[in-house]
């Protein structure tokens, strides 16, 4: 598993700050699991959107995660 998607899976968890992830940092498997924790945890992440996510692919996270992602364009 991406180091990185469990730093944010243990900050959904334990804390209440405000999270901003890069998704070129995320392959689109691992943002869509940390699409899913967002719903578990009833937490919001802003989600800045690179060249790497596709239009169809962003509604696809919108919609995995309950709507729980702030977007971002750099």
């Amino acid at each position: 598993m991406n180091r990185n998607y469990q730093t944010i899976a243990n900050l959904l968890q334990k804390s209440k700050r405000d999270i901003e992830i890069q998704s070129e940092d995320f392959g689109f498997e691992i943002l869509m699991l940390i699409a899913h924790d967002l719903c578990k945890h009833d937490r919001i992440v802003t989600l800045v959107v690179g060249n790497n996510v596709s239009n169809m692919q962003l509604e696809l996270l919108i919609q995995a995660s309950g709507d729980r992602f702030n977007i971002k364009f750099p």
